[in-house]
């Protein structure tokens, strides 16, 4: 492509239109990755992502038969960005079993246009294939034909515990989702900040919701449990059609509200 015009050799160092190769399939350019493979989304797994850093995806990746075990960017200096740019990550397994895993386990900021595909996860509690531990907004980000089964709670697809901000344009579709309490396709726990949150244009599209807790511990579509305080939840144009519920699973977008002074509100 345009961009292989600009490689050059400096000593040991090999530099992609602007970026350092710094593993095989991880470019950096300061203050940006951008992964192009399986083998460079593992070595960036192995860095510590600093505050005020950037993780892009440059292509597809396929992680068929690769040991991945998820991105974290949780430190004192947060502010953290990742863009899949419309790619997507494909064949992920995981049987680890661990707490607080995902694609992105813990992350501050910004997550935005990544699908996932085929993902078969085995974990703990507070997982998801997308972001485990989120605090910030995620959009455009999906789940399709993923199968995740946690032997904890506040577990889904998209995020397991979201911590602050809010989703949009994020779907599940033909996957399965398997936790103890707080269980859904979207969003395991709703959790931690207050004031306004909102889930806009967000669906559960045949998917299975296995959830194992009695309320609060609720499972449901798009949020299993609100679990905050003093906050206005608002579900904006939610969808949820052909789903399974098991356990205790609910067919309702979210299954209960644990906060005190809380309003939910569904346009």
């Amino acid at each position: 492509g345009k961009a292989h015009a600009n490689v050059y050799v400096d000593g040991v160092q090999v530099w992609f239109a602007g970026y350092e190769y710094v593993a095989d399939g991880l470019l950096y350019n300061g203050k940006e990755y951008v992964v192009i493979s399986a083998k460079g989304l593992v070595a960036l797994s192995a860095k510590t992502i600093k505050g005020g850093e950037t993780v892009k995806l440059g292509a597809d990746i396929d992680l068929t038969g690769v040991e991945f075990n998820g991105l974290n960017a949780f430190n004192p200096e947060p502010n953290n960005t990742f863009d899949g740019q419309g790619y997507t990550v494909s064949n992920w397994t995981y049987t680890g079993k661990a707490d607080d895993m995902g694609f992105i386990r813990n992350w501050v900021g910004p997550i935005k246009n990544l699908t996932i595909k085929n993902a078969i996860l085995r974990t703990g509690g507070r997982s998801a294939v997308i972001a485990a531990k989120p605090y910030g907004n995620i959009e455009n980000c999906h789940v399709v034909d993923c199968n995740l089964q946690a032997n904890y709670w506040a577990c889904g697809l998209i995020a397991g515990m979201h911590n602050s901000g809010n989703m949009k344009n994020c779907s599940a579709n033909n996957s399965s989702i398997t936790a103890t309490g707080g269980t859904a396709a979207i969003t395991g726990v709703l959790n931690e900040t207050n004031g306004v949150r909102t889930y806009e244009n967000c669906s559960a599209v045949g998917c299975t919701i296995n959830n194992g807790g009695d309320d609060p511990y609720a499972g449901a579509a798009i949020v299993g449990l609100i679990n905050i305080d003093n906050v206005t939840v608002k579900f904006v144009n939610c969808t949820k059609s052909d789903n399974t519920y098991e356990g205790t699973a609910k067919d309702e977008l979210y299954g209960y509200n644990a906060g005190d002074n809380t309003t939910v509100e569904i346009e």
